[in-house]
């Protein structure tokens, strides 16, 4: 079966739940299909359907799901619905569930049609799925495997993954080249050009291939979402908000949150880029960078109770990242919970033991502790620690040592 998500290029973030409209709940679903928590990603795509009936995207995934679970009736009922919505979007899943009903003249009927519309699949993506077993003896396998089914144009952008999976740069825009003289009406290969330009750092033929997009299809997100990109590697960050507001608009199942967020934070927006991690969140809740970006943020505020929530959060999704245990303890450290400071400096040690901040800073909890317990073994410690983070050109480290310890 294939596994379609959307007709377009780029990753789908998630969007805001303050707007919990159809879009709201698709991306919900399809974050929750991501998680194969399938009988929740079928509730939000059918939210999404009871809101806006005509939302092909959410038939054709809700169909997927119900794929996943061998419920195939069901999910055949779904497909051909967003078929009747959006002309060739489920004709491949199509043909895999009648196949793997017993009805190879559907499939077969499908899967030409599916291979003479803009969703054709590889040859190596038929021969190996496994939904169609029940078909392979059939004659007109062969024909629908040997058949020629790419256009020119089609095929110079096969080409421009090729040379692309290969680290061919210089081959992949060739090859973008070469679609775009067979059809220069076509966007598709202006975009995927934008990539390959915004790879090489060529970002002046980049903003160009942008422009002439939007000058083709005024309505082409990606256009918008790839001058955001480019804006946001020149460290142009207001104008790649304005361009990642854009395309936002434009096309509102869109919403690169983890994007926006750290534009947010480069603008020194922090509130903002805080508000962008948690709706991201609401959809990803697992994602253990979000959820300790966002409480490095709060710790930078100063919201050291908030801050210790995310911090202990991201530890409990991913406990070997040593990043995640060193915010943990600077919030201990910053709050005067000394104990616990220290024994989390020392497992950002264990998983890293070239952290000169972590040297540096359980010797400043120790000489705290020092300060209040007067136990002699702290003292110590926290000469034998900033020798260490001296060795690391840790910032103050040195002077401590002079003052301190000799």
């Amino acid at each position: 079966m294939k596994i379609f998500i959307l007709k377009f290029c780029l990753l789908i973030m998630a969007f805001s739940s303050f707007g919990q409209d159809a879009y709201y709940a698709f991306n919900k679903g399809l974050a929750q299909m991501n998680a194969e928590a399938y009988d929740l990603a079928i509730v939000s795509f059918s939210k999404a359907i009871e809101l806006k009936n005509d939302y092909a995207n959410a038939w054709a995934n809700r169909g997927i799901c119900y794929h996943r679970q061998k419920k195939i009736e069901l999910a055949l009922a779904d497909y051909l619905k967003s078929e009747t919505i959006s002309k060739g979007i489920s004709s491949y899943n199509i043909a895999c569930a009648y196949s793997l009903l017993g009805k190879p003249n559907e499939a077969f009927q499908w899967l030409t049609l599916c291979q003479q519309s803009e969703f054709k699949q590889k040859r190596e993506m038929i021969e190996g799925d496994t939904d169609f077993e029940k078909i392979r003896s059939d004659k007109r396998w062969k024909t629908i495997l040997e058949t020629d089914w790419l256009t020119p144009y089609e095929k110079a952008l096969r080409a421009v993954d090729e040379r692309w999976n290969a680290n061919d740069l210089a081959g992949s825009l060739e090859q973008c080249n070469k679609a775009i003289s067979i059809n220069p009406a076509k966007t598709k290969a202006y975009i995927v050009r934008t990539l390959i330009y915004i790879n090489m750092a060529d970002f002046t033929k980049a903003m160009a291939d942008c422009d002439k997009v939007i000058q083709m299809e005024p309505k082409n997100f990606e256009a918008y979402a790839n001058k955001a990109q480019i804006m946001y590697k020149q460290k142009k960050y207001a104008d790649a908000l304005n361009w990642f507001n854009q395309a936002m608009a434009i096309n509102r199942e869109y919403i690169p949150y983890g994007e926006t967020a750290m534009t947010h934070f480069a603008l020194d927006q922090k509130q903002e880029a805080i508000q962008d991690l948690k709706k991201f969140l609401d959809f990803y809740p697992n994602d253990h960078f979000s959820v300790y970006f966002c409480g490095y943020i709060h710790y930078i505020l100063q919201q050291d109770a908030e801050a210790l929530i995310y911090a202990t959060r991201a530890i409990s999704l991913n406990n070997e990242m040593p990043d995640y245990h060193l915010l943990k303890a600077n919030i201990q450290l910053a709050t005067k919970d000394l104990n616990n400071a220290i024994d989390e400096y020392s497992t950002v040690l264990r998983l890293n033991d070239k952290s000169g901040e972590a040297y540096y800073k359980r010797a400043i909890a120790k000489a705290e502790r020092f300060a209040k317990t007067g136990n002699k073994q702290d003292k110590i410690d926290f000469c034998a620690d900033m020798e260490k983070a001296e060795g690391f050109n840790y910032e103050g480290a040195a002077q401590y040592l002079r003052e301190l310890c000799n």
